[in-house]
Order: C-alpha cells, then structure tokens, then sequence
C-alpha cells in the first residue's frame, strides 16, 4: 500500500487505487499559533474530509504547548472522522509521542541522532506506556476526576516527565 504525504493540498483524484492520502502540515520552528489557527490547519489537512489521515507536527516550547496541541486535536470534529497524528516536537513535546496512536515516527538507539527533536526509541515510548497503564493507581486516580480531560493530561505529563527524568537522566 502506497502512502502519499500531501502538504494541505487540492486533492481530485477520485481513483487512489488503494492508497492512502495524509494532509500533513509542520510548524518545525513554533507552537502552531493560536487555537484557532491550528484547528484550521487541522481543517485545511482534513481537506473536507478527502485525506485518510491528518498529520500536524509542531514544536513545543513548553509541556503546555503539547497538550494544548493534543486538547485541540481530541476537540475537533472533522469531516469523515480521519485518524490523526499531532505532534509536538522537541523535549517538552515528547508527552504528544507517547500519547500519539497513528504512525508514531521513532527513532533506533544505534543511530547517532534522531530524525527529529524529542523523537524516541520504540523502547522509550511502550516502556513510558507500559509503566504508566500498570499502574492500579492510575485507575484510582482516574475514578475520582474521570470528568475532567485536562486534570488526566497534566497527570499523564507529570508522570512521563518524572519517568523520562529518571530513565533519560
């Protein structure tokens, strides 16, 4: 299967053969803006619901920068529903890599860089993953605020940061 990358373009084709169309957009240098500039972009990659995925990379200055970005994105309601990928690149950003449920780009610890700022091994991310939905605790956490989006994301960002502090040094 044929994935085709699309940077938020008119797309007519009709006949994809089986392929998949992601409209991708990447602010490598900033946060994305304003709110509502990233859902627009959000809504300009969906193109009207014509791409199979929508791809938003940013960079984040801040731990607030990525789950801003990660709260706009569960927030939008596009046309067909896509898949998305939304990260935040960069140390602060890497929360948005751990959470990321589509085509998370990693990195092999053999190389002598990363791709990208903030990128991690597969190892990192299940490793982060699996020490945080172990843990009966979360559960007990989650029973008393389940209601609340933004007290579970700052928990999640609090215990990857103490955990990628410990494991990363």
């Amino acid at each position: 299967m044929c994935v085709c990358v699309c940077m938020c373009i008119d797309i007519t084709s009709q006949n994809r053969k089986g392929s998949l169309i992601i409209g991708s957009h990447h602010e490598p240098k900033n946060n994305g803006g304003s709110d509502d500039n990233l859902r627009k972009i959000y809504r300009q990659c969906s193109q009207n619901g014509r791409t199979d995925i929508v791809k938003v990379v940013t960079y984040a200055q801040t731990q607030e920068d990525a789950v801003r970005h990660m709260t706009i994105a569960s927030s939008l309601n596009l046309p067909n529903n896509p898949p998305l990928i939304n990260l935040a690149m960069g140390a602060q950003g890497q929360v948005s890599r751990v959470l990321n449920k589509v085509f998370t780009p990693v990195t092999h610890p053999l190389l002598p860089s990363s791709a990208a700022p903030g990128q991690m091994t597969v190892r990192e991310i299940q490793s982060v993953r699996f020490s945080y939905f172990r843990s009966p605790n979360r559960l007990l956490i989650y029973n008393r605020i389940r209601k609340s989006v933004s007290i579970i994301i700052f928990i999640i960002i609090l215990e990857i940061t103490f955990y990628l502090i410990y494991m990363l040094g």
